[in-house]
């Protein structure tokens, strides 16, 4: 996990909001992929803001992600730099910490990449073998010990 620095809501983001006045998330579908789009080109570099593997904006491949959770921080919502593209892999990333909340609480000792540095508050454990061609990628919180995502990726 590396910091991410928004660069502020784009505007058609911002526009449509105004314009539109969605009671909830699904009232931005229109606008969902430009917006996942945007922000994995311009401030993740087409990486999970979790995990940093390579992703798509193709939906089947990752999707926006509420670091904080609708369910516990609703004016959140559509707040823009509560907003993180993450891969759809399952069992990892963003579908780990949203498994591992279970209330408000708990974000204090989540590590934000926008707000925090994860350089400060993570350590990471990479191990590769060669002779297997895989690549395991352990991330630790350090705060809660919690470990956050396990991948095995096929070189």
């Amino acid at each position: 996990m590396k910091k991410i620095d928004k660069s502020g809501a784009p505007k058609f983001f911002r526009d449509f909001i105004r314009r539109n006045d969605p009671v909830n998330w699904d009232g931005i579908h229109e606008i969902k992929h430009g917006l996942r789009e945007h922000i994995l080109k311009r401030e993740q570099g087409f990486k999970c803001a979790y995990c940093e593997s390579a992703i798509t904006s193709d939906n089947t491949k990752s999707h926006i992600d509420h670091f904080k959770r609708k369910h516990y921080f609703p004016k959140l919502t559509f707040d823009y730099n509560n907003l993180l593209v993450s891969c759809n892999n399952y069992n990892h990333c963003a579908s780990v910490k949203d498994s591992k909340v279970k209330s408000k609480d708990y974000y204090k000792d989540l590590t934000n990449p926008v707000n925090d540095d994860p350089s400060q508050t993570l350590r990471q454990f990479p191990t590769a073998r060669a002779n297997f061609q895989t690549l395991t990628f352990c991330t630790y919180w350090l705060q809660t010990k919690y470990v956050v995502s396990h991948h095995r990726y096929n070189l």
